[in-house]
């Protein structure tokens, strides 16, 4: 078993369990338990990308991107549930709104 993979999927149920706990009426819970549990879905085949490892910021992003770009068109052949998907994962990335900013607030 891939215990970097095992890893990533305990972090993400741990910040949908976390996000299912709050009480601000003014997020949008269930958008906030979805993005959590897509959040890292590319660091699960890319790995834990780390400054230490050598890559930049941006080639960090790129191998993000388009590991979701491959999950999203060309496993899921960017069925409804596969743009849902990557409109979450974009909604993170760019951490412009109230539940993007609070699923950031609890990357633990």
């Amino acid at each position: 078993m891939n215990t970097a993979a095992f890893s990533i999927s305990d972090h993400m149920y741990r910040m949908a369990v976390l996000s299912m706990c709050t009480s601000d009426e003014k997020l949008d819970i269930s958008k906030c338990v979805m993005m959590s549990i897509v959040h890292d879905l590319a660091e699960a085949q890319v790995g834990d990308i780390t400054p230490r490892e050598g890559f930049s910021k941006s080639e960090k992003n790129r191998l993000e991107s388009a590991t979701m770009h491959n999950f999203v068109h060309d496993m899921l052949h960017y069925s409804p549930a596969a743009q849902r998907i990557e409109a979450l994962w974009l909604e993170y990335e760019e951490g412009q709104t109230a539940e993007a900013k609070f699923v950031k607030g609890k990357t633990i």
